[in-house]
């Protein structure tokens, strides 16, 4: 059977899944996205800083501050200051998750519960409620 008829009998659920991993500390509850993350790539050291990992932020924005004098002080060039922004964005979107993953169970003490595979974050928490 070829895609395109599995496609016209499953309508919209064909639609690509994602993992989300669900993460629980007392009466709290986090949702992380297994995987690449677009927000991430985007917004690197920024999305980072508005999740409260301030490690990797700060060394990235420390890298990024440096660089930036450089160029103003004619001491590297642009192209160097692209190649960073691109090596950044590609490392932020690929890692972003599983660093924050990293933060919130060995930082803020959340324990893993359950994969989920789900087409969005909303549906992976209904689906994780209506199981439990």
């Amino acid at each position: 059977m070829k895609f395109p008829q599995l496609k016209e009998l499953w309508g919209d659920h064909y639609k690509l899944m994602t993992t989300f991993c669900i993460l629980e500390k007392k009466n709290e509850m986090e949702i992380v996205k297994i995987g690449f993350s677009w927000k991430a790539f985007f917004f690197n050291f920024v999305w980072g800083l508005s999740h409260k990992i301030w490690f990797f932020s700060s060394i990235w924005l420390s890298i990024f501050l440096v660089l930036i004098t450089g160029l103003f002080l004619s001491l590297i060039s642009i192209s160097s200051v692209l190649f960073y922004l691109v090596f950044s964005s590609l490392f932020w979107g690929i890692y972003g998750n599983d660093i924050l993953l990293f933060y919130l169970v060995k930082k803020e003490k959340y324990i893993p519960k359950k994969m989920i595979s789900s087409t969005n974050l909303s549906t992976a928490f209904y689906s994780y409620f209506l199981e439990r």
